[in-house]
């Protein structure tokens, strides 16, 4: 999001037409509305952006192979302008054999939200059930939790 700022206030300044001219600072939630609008400068700069997030993840695509992203924070507000360039150029850049091997789900929510995912991540690899379903904490993966955090 704040590149879109960037890039915005850089084709305001230089005297692109758009209903933000006068937004000072410009938000989300004015760009979301300016999206929706069809405001061309701004629709033009958030598209952009989706690519450029696309061909990102589609390296993540060709390194990782992940199954699933979820996409969400305050981003998912600027709806298909946005997503629809992001997946578009994922699926062109990602490997031949792993263009269908992922999905993608958008969440919208705030940016504490990723956070989360990650604590729940940690946490599940803190602890396991024994065969009889007794909660255990793996002390190993403790001290590689808490090595990575302090490196």
């Amino acid at each position: 999001v704040p590149a879109i700022f960037r890039e915005l206030s850089k084709d305001l300044e230089n005297g692109e037409p758009s209903k933000l001219v006068n937004v000072n600072p410009l938000t989300i939630e004015a760009v979301a509305a300016a999206v929706e609008d069809g405001d061309s400068t701004v629709c033009r700069v958030v598209t952009e952006a989706g690519l450029w997030l696309g061909q990102g993840m589609a390296l993540l695509v060709n390194v990782l192979n992940p199954e699933l992203f979820i996409i969400n924070g305050e981003a998912v507000l600027l709806g298909n302008c946005y997503l629809e360039p992001m997946e578009a150029a994922m699926r062109e850049y990602a490997f031949n054999g792993l263009v269908d091997s992922f999905r993608i789900v958008t969440e919208p929510g705030g940016s504490e939200v990723w956070a989360q995912g990650v604590a729940s991540a940690v946490l599940s690899s803190l602890f396991t059930l024994d065969k009889n379903d007794r909660l255990f904490m793996n002390m190993n993966s403790l001290k590689n939790v808490t090595t990575g955090i302090i490196t």
